[in-house]
């Protein structure tokens, strides 16, 4: 028995307090799983590969400034000079989750 599922999608990101959407972030995830057959040598029977492979997108992100350099009282969210919000991109995402597992019957109690 042979599965592939196929997901793709944005992501949405908001701004804190705010129910406006800040950028998108595009993401495929793509599922494989496997199976071996009953008819197969019973060594080879009962054995299940599954594969997750996720490919994101760079996220947008703002570069702060690490004090309060405005004097609002929030050191926190205070952007260097005239950058705007979510001006640089980061890397972009990829793994791969692989699984290999034997399934063994036990005995009813």
């Amino acid at each position: 028995m042979l599965q592939t599922l196929f997901g793709r999608g944005k992501r949405p990101h908001f701004i804190p307090g705010n129910s406006q959407v800040a950028f998108e972030t595009d993401e495929e995830v793509v599922t494989v799983l496997a199976e071996s057959p009953q008819t197969w040598a019973t060594p080879l029977r009962n054995i299940q590969f599954s594969m997750i492979n996720t490919l994101q997108s760079p996220q947008a992100y703002s570069i702060l400034a690490g004090s309060d350099i405005n004097g609002d009282g929030l050191p926190f969210n205070d952007r260097v000079g005239d950058i705007g919000r979510n001006t640089y991109l980061g890397a972009a995402y990829y793994d791969t989750d692989l699984r290999l597992q034997r399934l063994f019957p036990s005995a009813k109690v």
